[in-house]
């Protein structure tokens, strides 16, 4: 890492304690990082390692592109906004899911857990922990999931092998 990206991590970090009104004791003690380190940090000395970064991410709830400056303060506001709203009709969603799903049949609510599961363990692996950059919309995801549940057995068998066979076709992939 380059002096400027320490500077910017140390101007960053030194923010965030001061934001906080603690002490660099208090957020070794927090972070359980030492306070040499959290000096050598602040004072562009040291950079932190990912245990380190994650440690620090974690305590002041920002993400490492914040810290390491590769998105500004009014941005990571912004986004930090657009989160918290997100979070907050996720969560909506649930209550409203956990509200409807007891009116159901037993068939629907193994359905509705199973689609949940799984939509929920693709998001984290495809997505949260995977380094790569996928990008893609929303809309489009939400026509694809509209046109298959609207397709008969026969038609979603069939729509599956289509896209199955688009995958084998390297121009329509993000792995070639």
């Amino acid at each position: 890492m380059d002096n400027d990206h320490k500077l910017i991590i140390a101007r960053r970090i030194k923010e965030l304690r001061l934001d906080k009104k603690i002490t660099q004791k208090e957020l070794a003690k927090q972070t359980g990082l030492s306070v040499s380190s959290i000096i050598g940090y602040e004072n562009g000395l040291r950079e932190p390692n990912s245990k380190a970064m994650a440690a620090l991410e974690r305590f002041f709830c920002v993400s490492g592109d914040y810290l390491r400056g590769e998105i500004d303060q009014v941005t990571f506001h912004k986004n930090s906004d657009t989160i918290d709203n997100g979070l907050n009709n996720l969560t909506n969603l649930f209550l409203d899911f956990r509200d409807s799903f007891g009116h159901t049949s037993q068939d629907k609510q193994i359905l509705s857990l199973n689609v949940l599961e799984e939509s929920l363990d693709f998001v984290l692996s495809k997505i949260i922990h995977t380094e790569s950059n996928l990008t893609f919309s929303i809309e489009g995801v939400k026509l694809l999931l509209s046109c298959y549940l609207n397709l008969n057995d026969t038609g979603r068998t069939e729509l599956l092998k289509r896209a199955s066979e688009l995958t084998q076709i390297s121009s329509y992939t993000d792995t070639h």
